[in-house]
């Protein structure tokens, strides 16, 4: 029997630490995590809470790619309403390349109120933003149509990937 192993990395780290040498630690707990048959690594973003060096897990994720080979990668989340969701979808599927079809496009609201405050984006209107995106993301990564829409804070104009 084989029990499923997986990993929260958190995009916070100590302010007093080198950042560079934070990352690289980071990547090489990844590649010791897919060593040791670990089935899955999720990567945070966050912005505001004063240590976050990874705004963006994507470039983590990327980085840790080119170093592992069985670990899916995932990201826990994309905080969907900081993020126009055509640039989701492309860096969903340039990443499941670059993983090899390892990666996981997680998604959510966001929950941490600096960072909305700092862009702007009202708590109320976090939710209902990923409820209009979602729907866009997916059809640009899995389907084959052409997408326009018109939402309350996005809009998409026959795209297609």
């Amino acid at each position: 029997m084989h029990s499923r192993l997986g990993v929260f990395l958190s995009p916070l780290h100590d302010p007093t630490t080198d950042p560079h040498l934070a990352l690289r630690r980071d990547v090489a707990l990844v590649k010791h995590l897919d060593e040791l048959n670990f089935d899955e690594c999720w990567f945070g973003e966050h912005h505001s809470l004063g240590w976050p060096l990874s705004g963006a897990p994507e470039t983590l994720i990327a980085a840790c790619a080119a170093v592992t080979s069985q670990i899916r990668l995932a990201s826990g989340v994309v905080t969907v309403p900081f993020h126009h969701p055509f640039h989701i979808a492309t860096r969903a599927i340039a990443l499941d390349h670059l993983t090899r079809g390892r990666y996981i496009l997680g998604v959510g609201p966001g929950a941490t109120p600096m960072d909305a405050e700092m862009l702007g984006i009202a708590m109320a209107d976090l939710k209902p933003r990923l409820n209009e995106a979602l729907p866009a993301i997916m059809e640009l990564i899995n389907g084959d149509d052409y997408v326009s829409l018109e939402t309350s804070w996005f809009e998409l104009h026959d795209a297609k990937m």
